[in-house]
């Protein structure tokens, strides 16, 4: 980061979340550490921590507007001994450093977001509207209108007339939920990350599977015509048919597979479904493996990296314990360490 953070003489106030409200954070963004690390509002983020000038604790009152380097507002509540700040608890306050002071707090601080949600993005497309139709009738408004990250892979209206003449017919269909969870992955993805032979699984449970071409990235059967529509909420990418699920025959011949039943979600676990292939029948047991199999190899992935950089400069490690952000005792705030200059 730049300045002011980077002059020396300067003295800051860090609201400073620990690792255990990064993790909170991460959970309700449906998101991992390396997704943070390049999150395009990442700065932003830490900058609504940092006030410029110390603010003591003793100092703060309730109902006290407090401007973040940021350019947003935190706002200070107080009963007693209590104070909160944008509702996140402060557990240890007044922590001297060299450059400033630090409270700690127990969640991650949140700025306003300049982007609309998914649902307001779909809404300001105009050629959309199905899938709005579409995610009212499968009840996914709420979810895709709430703070988390979502990549929506939406087909246009023309799509929607192709895969069904009579869509009115197809929004009353009993398979439309898992259709429309079929094109939602959980995470922020934008399309930097597609690869071709990646799969990914989708809220439905069925894996997406992606490829690179001279027409762009495709998705399964469906070509990415506009990429990267960022919202508050996750990442939207329009497609140019809707997404069928497909199994790979011999000779790469991909072949539509039955649509799903609606299954309803306080009854069945996930073990329970399964999908029906011509060669047998694939358990969301199997589903479920490929998945875990993936987030360990994301895991292992992300150690290496972390040991990469950790070699390519021995200092790294002692210049983290030695920020005068963190003090001696720094064990519990290694995610936000990993974000703040040094």
């Amino acid at each position: 980061m730049t300045d002011p953070l980077n002059d020396s003489g300067a003295v800051f106030t860090l609201f400073a979340p620990t690792d255990a409200a990064f993790e909170k954070y991460l959970k309700l963004h449906s998101s991992t550490a390396e997704d943070l690390w390049t999150q395009h509002n990442l700065a932003e983020i830490v900058k609504y921590h940092l006030l410029a000038g110390k603010s003591l604790a003793s100092s703060l009152t309730d109902g006290q507007k407090l401007t973040t380097l940021q350019g947003g507002n935190l706002t200070v509540s107080k009963q007693g001994s209590d104070t909160r700040v944008n509702g996140a608890g402060v557990a240890s306050a007044d922590i001297q450093c060299s450059n400033g002071i630090m409270h700690v707090i127990d969640e991650v601080l949140e700025p306003p977001s300049p982007f609309p949600t998914l649902v307001e993005k779909a809404t300001s497309m105009g050629n959309l509207g199905t899938l709005l139709a579409g995610l009212g009738q499968a009840d996914l408004v709420t979810p895709l209108s709430s703070p988390g990250s979502f990549t929506v892979f939406a087909p246009t209206d023309a799509a929607f007339a192709a895969y069904s003449p009579n869509v009115s017919q197809m929004l009353q269909d009993t398979g439309l939920v898992n259709t429309l969870k079929y094109h939602i992955l959980a995470g922020s993805f934008d399309s930097s990350k597609f690869e071709s032979g990646m799969q990914l699984p989708s809220l439905e449970g069925s894996n997406l599977t992606f490829t690179q071409g001279s027409a762009g990235i495709r998705v399964n059967n469906a070509i990415i015509t506009t990429q990267n529509l960022q919202c508050s909420n996750g990442v939207m990418h329009v497609v140019d048919a809707v997404i069928l699920r497909t199994m790979e025959l011999p000779g790469g011949v991909p072949q539509k597979l039955p649509e799903l039943p609606e299954v309803s979600t306080s009854t069945t676990t996930q073990g329970q479904q399964g999908t029906t292939t011509q060669q047998g029948t694939t358990t969301q047991q199997e589903n479920t493996q490929g998945t875990t199999a993936q987030q360990e190899e994301m895991t292992t992935t992300k150690e290496e990296t972390t040991g990469s950089k950790q070699n390519d400069d021995p200092g790294d490690d002692k210049a983290i314990s030695s920020s005068p952000w963190l003090g001696p005792a720094a064990t519990n705030f290694a995610v936000l360490a990993l974000a703040l200059p040094v």
